[in-house]
């Protein structure tokens, strides 16, 4: 007696592999997305990574800055972009360890924040900077002898001077001679005493006992919001010759003036710009308070 065996058809076995095939092709989507999820957020975070490196250092900057009645913050427009100097009684890397400041400066160019900086020696003042402290600092913008890169990746830097009575000042374009603020254009305006480098704007901080020499308001700047615009060094790349910017505040006094409002609307406007590099583009503000 013969036996029979069962067998699948033709109609079956093609079922079952366009069931695989389904199945497989699911599976591939389901990964492809995680991988460009996983690839999307890495690229967030690079960006964000690399404002905080700005902010954190700058912070501890400000934190330790010298402020009185012969040193302040200096600013001036650099590039589309605000750069700052100042001293600091920080000492620097070891070389420098027997100074007696570091001026430090803040600045944008070709998509990096740079940081530069001059040791101080005890008796620059007014052996090497007859001029006093304030070009003490102009120097570690304008001739520095170090200088070192926070991050790339950067495609705009704003600071904001945020005064006692609560209203901001851009420091892009300040206007003039004003509360918080001593604007210079030819180098004769004057910062308790001394000569304002020119081209430079100098910050009256509120401190004690800097009184304000310059309008009858007392308001004077207490703290800088710093705003940064920042993306990931692969997606920057992806740019190629699309022109990104980030619009700095106008000139004057602000009261209501948002960066990452600003920038946010800015970006939904940009209709050429790839996914990866929208997703990837991340907005950081942070207020410093002067010491």
């Amino acid at each position: 007696m013969r036996k029979s065996f069962q067998a699948f058809t033709i109609l079956e076995l093609l079922t079952a592999v366009a069931v695989m095939a389904l199945m497989l092709v699911l599976f591939l989507q389901i990964t492809n997305h995680t991988l460009q999820t996983s690839k999307a957020t890495t690229h967030q975070m690079d960006s964000s990574q690399a404002a905080r490196r700005i902010l954190d250092a700058l912070s501890s900057d400000i934190a330790n800055a010298v402020l009185g009645t012969e040193s302040t913050i200096l600013t001036k427009e650099a590039g589309g972009a605000p750069s700052l100097a100042f001293l600091t009684s920080g000492r620097g890397p070891d070389t420098t360890s027997s100074a007696r400041f570091l001026a430090v400066g803040y600045k944008l160019e070709n998509h990096q924040l740079i940081r530069s900086y001059n040791a101080v020696g005890w008796t620059d003042v007014p052996a090497t900077y007859p001029g006093g402290f304030l070009y003490v600092a102009e120097a570690a913008s304008d001739s520095p002898a170090f200088t070192t890169s926070l991050a790339s990746g950067i495609l705009q830097f704003s600071v904001l001077a945020i005064l006692e009575d609560g209203t901001m000042v851009s420091l892009l374009t300040p206007p003039g001679d004003a509360a918080g603020i001593s604007g210079n254009a030819a180098g004769t305006t004057s910062f308790e005493g001394q000569t304002v480098p020119n081209g430079w704007t100098a910050l009256v901080p509120a401190k004690p006992p800097i009184p304000n020499p310059l309008t009858s308001s007392t308001a004077r700047v207490r703290a800088l919001l710093v705003a940064i615009a920042s993306v990931d060094e692969e997606s920057l790349g992806l740019l190629g010759a699309t022109t990104l910017t980030f619009d700095q505040p106008s000139t004057g006094f602000l009261t209501t003036w948002n960066p990452v409002t600003a920038w946010e609307t800015e970006l939904s406007t940009e209709s050429q710009l790839p996914g990866p590099v929208r997703s990837a583009i991340r907005f950081t503000t942070k207020v410093i308070p002067l010491p």
